[in-house]
């Protein structure tokens, strides 16, 4: 007789919906780059939401969540330094991402130099976008399971509520509104 799968938890469900939404904004960057009707200043917004939120969920990972899971053995320990190196090619390829300055090379006009910046941000936002998808595959494979049984939903909370407060105002409702 098969074993039933054990319901997701909401601790997964939330997550998933959240790397969703990263992936999402990455596509959207992607796309947005390749249309010359949209403007460096929206183009320049949507990098800046793209890099906000990664960094501050990074940041809020690795200071609340990881450091409980890595806590309950050496097999935990282990998996979170396998995303290290994944992890640390996202935040360089958003490090790139977030050093290109759109507002001034829009500005000329010329095509030329439009063609140029638009070839650099899409290089990049590519990088990005392909490096966020690696790293969050990787991700829920090594750590959705300990994620499921290792994090008590008041210790999501707990993530859950720093992560969203710590956004810049214009977009802090963003996650608390996908899953309320």
């Amino acid at each position: 007789m098969k074993k039933k799968a054990e319901p997701e938890s909401r601790v997964i469900s939330e997550k998933r919906l959240i790397h969703e939404t990263h992936r999402v904004a990455a596509r959207l960057l992607v796309s947005a780059v390749g249309r010359p009707s949209i403007c460096p200043g929206v183009l320049s917004q949507l990098r800046d939401f793209v890099v906000t939120v990664l960094r501050d969920h990074h940041e809020m990972e690795a200071s609340l969540l990881w450091p409980r899971i890595m806590a309950t053995g050496p097999e935990a320990k282990y998996a979170v330094a396998e995303l290290t190196p994944e992890h640390a090619r996202l935040l360089t390829t958003l490090e790139r991402l977030s050093g290109i300055d759109l507002m001034d090379r829009g500005k000329t006009g010329r095509s030329s130099t439009q063609g140029d910046f638009r070839h650099e941000l899409n290089e990049v936002a590519l990088e990005v976008h392909d490096s966020l998808d690696a790293y969050l595959k990787r991700q829920e494979t090594i750590l959705f399971p300990a994620l499921q049984s290792d994090i008590t939903l008041s210790q999501w909370d707990t993530f859950f509520d720093r992560l969203t407060t710590s956004l810049p105002g214009k977009w802090m409702g963003g996650y608390r509104g996908m899953v309320m």
